[in-house]
Protein backbone atom coordinates (compact mmCIF):
# COMPACT_ATOMS: atom_id res chain seq x y z
CA UNK A 1 0.00 0.00 0.00
CA UNK A 2 1.19 3.25 -1.23
CA UNK A 3 1.56 6.45 1.46
CA UNK A 4 -0.81 8.50 -0.20
CA UNK A 5 -3.62 5.01 0.23
CA UNK A 6 -2.55 4.66 4.00
CA UNK A 7 -3.15 8.21 4.59
CA UNK A 8 -6.40 8.39 2.55
CA UNK A 9 -7.50 5.24 4.78
CA UNK A 10 -5.77 6.46 8.04
CA UNK A 11 -8.47 9.79 7.92
CA UNK A 12 -11.22 7.91 6.34
CA UNK A 13 -11.54 8.99 2.92
CA UNK A 14 -14.65 10.14 1.63
CA UNK A 15 -16.15 10.39 5.39
CA UNK A 16 -13.47 12.76 5.55
CA UNK A 17 -14.53 14.99 2.85
CA UNK A 18 -17.73 14.77 3.52
CA UNK A 19 -16.62 16.28 7.32
CA UNK A 20 -14.85 18.95 5.46
CA UNK A 21 -17.73 19.88 3.21
CA UNK A 22 -20.04 20.36 6.62
CA UNK A 23 -17.21 22.00 7.98
CA UNK A 24 -17.24 24.62 5.03
CA UNK A 25 -21.20 24.90 4.95
CA UNK A 26 -21.29 25.68 8.48
CA UNK A 27 -18.14 28.38 8.68
CA UNK A 28 -20.28 29.89 5.51
CA UNK A 29 -23.34 30.10 7.21
CA UNK A 30 -25.53 27.37 4.91
CA UNK A 31 -26.11 24.78 7.68
CA UNK A 32 -26.67 25.37 11.47
CA UNK A 33 -23.80 24.37 14.26
CA UNK A 34 -26.57 21.27 15.21
CA UNK A 35 -26.22 19.81 11.48
CA UNK A 36 -22.54 19.99 11.89
CA UNK A 37 -22.06 18.54 15.18
CA UNK A 38 -24.12 15.34 13.37
CA UNK A 39 -21.65 15.22 10.82
CA UNK A 40 -18.90 15.67 13.29
CA UNK A 41 -20.66 12.78 15.62
CA UNK A 42 -20.98 10.73 12.50
CA UNK A 43 -17.42 10.83 10.75
CA UNK A 44 -15.74 9.80 14.40
CA UNK A 45 -18.35 7.21 14.82
CA UNK A 46 -17.59 5.45 11.72
CA UNK A 47 -13.72 6.14 11.73
CA UNK A 48 -14.23 4.47 15.52
CA UNK A 49 -16.39 1.55 13.51
CA UNK A 50 -13.81 1.18 11.01
CA UNK A 51 -10.72 0.97 13.33
CA UNK A 52 -12.60 -1.64 15.31
CA UNK A 53 -14.01 -3.87 12.15
CA UNK A 54 -10.51 -3.74 10.73
CA UNK A 55 -8.20 -4.66 13.80
CA UNK A 56 -11.27 -7.77 14.27
CA UNK A 57 -10.40 -8.72 10.58
CA UNK A 58 -6.65 -9.16 11.40
CA UNK A 59 -7.33 -11.41 14.39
Amino acid sequence: MSKVEAFWRAIGGRKFIGFILATYLCITGKISDQVWLAAFITYCSANVFQKIKNERGRK
